[in-house]
């Protein structure tokens, strides 16, 4: 199937992983008489910590060229981690702010740093669609590399800032 759809391009990979959820999500509800929506269980757990990191760092591991990538890991390191700890600072400081001045005061530490944290954490796919990677090569690879580490810090950032106990 996947090469039929390589070949054609006449539809979208992420349309197709749709309509294969909405396939068996329909199978599930026909098998279980719509009286079960509990029928299979979704840990965010394994989810989270077992399935996607390994997907997210294979999938980069396999599409960005090494040589390129380890040229360039300082500005990468720079861009991701510490541009990262920087966006998170401004936004969490900015989010206090914002909320201080319309009188939301039910939040504590803790949630306007996970706030910073997930706004910190932007995503280069679209920037990467438009760049070519043989035309750009440099600037891809940072793009890419940027993307990947800031990814990873953000993760880390928001289990890290879970797991602490901010209240006093």
């Amino acid at each position: 199937m996947a090469t039929h759809l390589a070949s054609n391009r006449w539809m979208n990979e992420s349309i197709t992983a749709f309509f294969i959820g909405l396939g068996t999500g329909v199978v599930i509800l026909l098998i279980s008489g719509g009286k079960s929506s509990h029928l299979l269980v979704f840990s965010e757990d394994l989810f989270f910590i077992y399935l996607l990191p390994p997907l997210i760092i294979f999938n980069a591991g396999f599409q960005v060229k090494k040589k390129k990538f380890f040229h360039n890991f300082i500005t990468i390191m720079l861009f991701g981690a510490v541009g990262t700890l920087i966006s998170c600072t401004i936004i969490s400081l900015g989010v206090i702010r914002f909320f201080k001045q319309i009188d939301i005061s039910s939040l504590d530490i803790g949630d306007f740093l996970a706030v910073g944290v997930i706004f910190a954490a932007t995503d280069s796919v679209w920037t990467l669609q438009v760049l070519n990677q043989d035309e750009t090569p440099l600037l891809y690879s940072q793009v890419f590399g940027e993307g990947v580490v800031n990814d990873a810090t953000s993760v880390v950032l928001f289990n890290a800032i879970q797991s602490f106990d901010l209240t006093n």
